[in-house]
């Protein structure tokens, strides 16, 4: 089971927004995202998905 943390919302002050995700994720094994790597974000009801971008 992959662990948890809480994330936080930032906007930077040019207007893009970032979503920090703590270490304990990011560091965890089934973290499925690499540095720089493109992804595809979509918005269901309350939920915000990350997927890998489809080639």
């Amino acid at each position: 089971m992959a662990l948890q943390g809480k994330g936080t919302i930032y906007q930077h002050v040019k207007g893009k927004m970032y979503v920090y995700i703590p270490s304990v994720v990011r560091d965890d094994s089934q973290f499925p995202f690499n540095r720089g790597e493109k992804v595809n974000v979509s918005i269901h009801g309350n939920r915000l998905i990350v997927e890998k971008e489809k080639s």
